[in-house]
Protein backbone atom coordinates (compact mmCIF):
# COMPACT_ATOMS: atom_id res chain seq x y z
CA UNK A 1 0.00 0.00 0.00
CA UNK A 2 2.73 2.43 1.12
CA UNK A 3 4.39 1.74 -2.44
CA UNK A 4 1.30 2.74 -4.21
CA UNK A 5 1.23 5.56 -2.12
CA UNK A 6 5.05 6.93 -3.10
CA UNK A 7 3.91 5.62 -7.20
CA UNK A 8 0.68 7.91 -7.06
CA UNK A 9 1.80 10.94 -5.48
CA UNK A 10 5.46 10.87 -7.44
CA UNK A 11 3.59 10.38 -10.94
CA UNK A 12 1.07 13.38 -9.78
CA UNK A 13 3.66 15.64 -9.06
CA UNK A 14 6.60 15.42 -11.12
CA UNK A 15 4.91 16.67 -13.65
CA UNK A 16 4.33 19.98 -12.22
CA UNK A 17 7.46 20.26 -9.62
CA UNK A 18 9.81 18.08 -11.41
CA UNK A 19 12.54 17.08 -8.85
CA UNK A 20 10.24 19.23 -6.28
CA UNK A 21 7.15 17.17 -6.93
CA UNK A 22 9.37 13.63 -6.22
CA UNK A 23 10.08 15.33 -2.79
CA UNK A 24 6.32 16.15 -2.17
CA UNK A 25 5.39 13.27 -3.22
CA UNK A 26 7.91 10.91 -1.20
CA UNK A 27 6.76 13.40 1.95
CA UNK A 28 2.54 12.93 1.17
CA UNK A 29 3.29 9.07 0.51
CA UNK A 30 5.38 8.90 4.82
CA UNK A 31 2.66 11.44 6.21
CA UNK A 32 -0.27 8.37 4.82
CA UNK A 33 2.11 5.74 6.04
CA UNK A 34 2.48 7.45 9.35
CA UNK A 35 -0.93 7.57 9.38
CA UNK A 36 -1.21 4.19 8.63
CA UNK A 37 0.88 2.58 11.52
CA UNK A 38 -0.52 5.03 13.72
CA UNK A 39 -3.98 4.14 13.16
CA UNK A 40 -2.65 0.21 13.55
CA UNK A 41 -0.64 1.38 16.36
CA UNK A 42 -3.53 2.86 18.41
CA UNK A 43 -5.63 -0.69 17.60
CA UNK A 44 -3.67 -2.97 19.13
CA UNK A 45 -2.13 -0.98 22.40
CA UNK A 46 -5.30 0.26 23.68
CA UNK A 47 -3.76 2.44 26.63
CA UNK A 48 -1.47 4.65 23.27
CA UNK A 49 -5.43 5.99 23.32
CA UNK A 50 -4.15 8.25 26.27
CA UNK A 51 -1.20 10.04 23.92
CA UNK A 52 -2.44 12.85 22.34
CA UNK A 53 -0.66 12.45 19.00
CA UNK A 54 -2.58 14.53 16.67
CA UNK A 55 -1.75 17.30 19.44
CA UNK A 56 1.48 17.24 19.02
CA UNK A 57 1.17 16.84 15.28
CA UNK A 58 -0.76 20.02 14.86
CA UNK A 59 2.12 21.88 17.08
CA UNK A 60 5.02 20.63 15.31
CA UNK A 61 3.04 21.25 11.67
CA UNK A 62 2.35 24.75 13.38
CA UNK A 63 5.99 25.40 14.02
CA UNK A 64 7.09 24.16 10.64
CA UNK A 65 4.66 26.85 8.47
CA UNK A 66 6.23 29.56 10.75
CA UNK A 67 9.70 28.23 9.85
CA UNK A 68 8.60 27.89 6.19
CA UNK A 69 7.19 31.63 6.33
CA UNK A 70 9.91 33.03 7.87
CA UNK A 71 12.58 31.15 5.20
CA UNK A 72 10.00 32.72 2.48
CA UNK A 73 10.80 35.94 3.83
CA UNK A 74 14.59 35.77 4.23
CA UNK A 75 15.35 34.03 1.26
CA UNK A 76 14.83 37.39 -0.70
CA UNK A 77 17.93 38.72 1.06
CA UNK A 78 20.53 38.67 -1.67
CA UNK A 79 23.92 37.55 -0.71
CA UNK A 80 26.79 37.21 -2.74
CA UNK A 81 27.81 33.64 -1.74
CA UNK A 82 25.52 30.92 -2.21
CA UNK A 83 27.38 28.77 0.62
CA UNK A 84 26.90 31.75 2.97
CA UNK A 85 23.47 32.33 1.82
CA UNK A 86 22.83 28.51 2.69
CA UNK A 87 23.96 28.44 5.73
CA UNK A 88 22.38 31.92 6.88
CA UNK A 89 18.97 30.16 5.97
CA UNK A 90 20.16 27.27 7.52
CA UNK A 91 20.69 29.06 10.75
CA UNK A 92 17.77 31.30 10.53
CA UNK A 93 15.66 27.87 9.81
CA UNK A 94 16.77 26.32 13.13
CA UNK A 95 16.16 29.56 15.19
CA UNK A 96 12.78 29.89 13.73
CA UNK A 97 11.97 26.60 14.32
CA UNK A 98 12.70 26.21 17.61
CA UNK A 99 11.77 29.65 18.88
CA UNK A 100 8.39 27.80 17.24
CA UNK A 101 8.21 25.03 19.58
CA UNK A 102 9.06 26.66 22.78
CA UNK A 103 5.80 29.23 21.93
CA UNK A 104 3.92 26.37 20.91
CA UNK A 105 5.03 23.96 23.72
CA UNK A 106 6.14 21.23 21.71
CA UNK A 107 6.88 18.47 24.59
CA UNK A 108 9.28 16.55 21.54
CA UNK A 109 11.43 19.26 21.31
CA UNK A 110 11.57 20.25 24.99
CA UNK A 111 13.01 16.50 25.90
CA UNK A 112 15.59 17.05 22.76
CA UNK A 113 16.28 19.72 24.01
CA UNK A 114 17.16 18.11 27.62
CA UNK A 115 19.24 15.53 25.96
CA UNK A 116 21.10 18.12 23.83
CA UNK A 117 21.66 19.91 27.14
CA UNK A 118 22.61 16.68 28.83
CA UNK A 119 25.06 15.61 26.56
CA UNK A 120 27.33 18.61 26.69
CA UNK A 121 27.28 18.93 29.73
CA UNK A 122 28.59 15.57 30.16
CA UNK A 123 31.20 16.65 27.34
CA UNK A 124 32.59 19.59 29.34
CA UNK A 125 32.82 17.70 32.51
CA UNK A 126 35.01 14.85 30.42
CA UNK A 127 36.85 17.30 29.04
CA UNK A 128 37.44 19.23 32.52
CA UNK A 129 38.26 16.27 34.26
CA UNK A 130 35.23 15.77 36.28
CA UNK A 131 34.12 12.23 36.07
CA UNK A 132 30.50 11.50 36.94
Amino acid sequence: ITIGFYIFFNFIFIGYLKHGGLALGSSLAAVCYSVMLSTVLQKKMKNLGRIDLWGSFAKILAASLVMGLTLLLMGKIGLDSAAGKTAFLLGIGVLSYGAACFVFKVEEAGKLWKMGRQFIMKRLNLLSGKVS
